[in-house]
């Protein structure tokens, strides 16, 4: 279930409180550079300060950290997961000889699906030893451990991510993790 008090309002006083917290960061972070008026400056200066505030709004903003953190799994909940054991089932009869990096890919996503997360921990493991390196599974390996309760893992797996990536996200999911491990 998504974060059901999050309301507009709920997250416009989220957004405002960790602006006001943080508006030292914000100005000494030299993102506005120059006084171009057009709409992609205003879009990519709304887009570094949404950046700058959003890691802290999962330790500030209990309607926002939910929402967030659930709604990485709310496909999970409506998959028929008699048709993904099923499957599994099926893929798994591959000779081992035919087993290759998307196997293992493919039937670790379908066994986190199903919450059989050793299993699929087991698959990605066996990706990243066909397969060095792979966005997506070390993705949800972190994910994968995370559930498990595994945070330290998790959150060097996506802070792994968030450096070569550079993507903010990955800092999200790391301070998710982080706010789980120390139970807040």
């Amino acid at each position: 279930m998504l974060a059901k008090n999050l309301t507009t309002d709920t997250f416009r006083n989220c957004l405002n409180n960790s602006l006001e917290k943080n508006k030292d960061s914000i100005s000494k972070s030299n993102i506005f550079p120059n006084k171009d008026a057009s709409g992609e400056a205003a879009s990519k200066l709304t887009k570094q300060i949404y950046s700058l505030v959003s890691v802290k709004m999962i330790y500030s903003c209990n309607p926002y950290f939910n929402l967030i953190d659930t709604s990485r799994y709310f496909e999970i909940h409506r998959l028929n997961q008699d048709s993904i054991k099923s499957e599994i089932q099926n893929i798994s009869k591959i000779d081992a000889s035919k087993q290759d990096k998307d196997f293992f890919m493919e039937r670790g996503v379908m066994y986190f699906q199903i919450s059989d997360l050793d299993k699929a921990l087991v698959d990605f493991d066996k990706f990243l030893q066909l397969y060095k390196w792979s966005f997506t599974t070390i993705y949800f390996k972190a994910l994968t451990l995370e559930r498990k309760g595994d945070y330290n893992d998790a959150i060097e797996l996506y802070n792994k991510l968030a450096r070569v990536t550079g993507q903010n996200y990955f800092n999200i999911f790391a301070a998710i993790a982080t706010r789980k491990k120390n139970g807040l």
